[in-house]
């Protein structure tokens, strides 16, 4: 009779990991998309600023968000930011609101909401060649919050993305947003 208590209690704790685990899965008012874009990072000429990628979220033929290098004045520095095209008031998740606002990378299943800090451009790494080096996004995988204005509502979402450890790579994996206005999702949730 023991043994088949035992079994029976393991049996439901693999299947109530199982359900905590994907508690970040299937939720159909969650839209998902592929990016998949890889930006070489490359310091350029003093005075440069280029456009580097962009990524239409919601497949509207528009622009939502802009990933752009920089290098300002007489400066070798080339600075890697994240921000709303031209045309959009998207923003993303950042620190406090100052020059060169720092992008805040989010660990899986942290809250995307209102009660975050968003601005509409995020830096995420400063590359100044033989001097120093900052990074707002730490290597590997990492997640990023977004505020879409989708139609005039405001609606959540995070991308992933992947900063190589020499700060050259920087790539776009995928990303989610809540179809629901103004609701609350989890980085990494689907």
């Amino acid at each position: 009779m023991k043994r088949h208590k035992i079994t029976v209690t393991i049996i439901f704790a693999l299947l109530a990991a199982a359900c905590k685990k994907n508690s970040l899965i299937n939720d159909p008012d969650i839209m998902e998309f592929e990016v998949n874009k890889t930006i070489l990072f490359v310091p350029g000429s003093p005075g440069l600023h280029m456009k580097a990628d962009s990524i239409d979220i919601n497949s509207d033929g528009k622009f939502d968000y802009w990933i752009q290098m920089y290098n300002f004045c007489c400066s070798p520095a080339c600075d890697l930011v994240f921000k709303n095209s031209p045309a959009s008031i998207n923003e993303v998740v950042t620190g406090t609101v100052v020059f060169k606002t720092p992008v805040t990378e989010l660990p899986a299943g942290s809250f995307i909401n209102n009660g975050k800090t968003f601005s509409k451009t995020g830096y995420i790494t400063t590359v100044n060649p033989g001097v120093d080096s900052t990074r707002n996004v730490a290597a590997g995988d990492r997640y990023i919050g977004l505020r879409l204005y989708l139609e005039g509502q405001k609606h959540y979402g995070w991308i992933k993305v992947n900063l190589s450890a020499d700060y050259r790579t920087f790539r776009i994996l995928k990303g989610a947003y809540h179809k629901v206005s103004e609701t609350t999702i989890k980085a990494g949730e689907i």
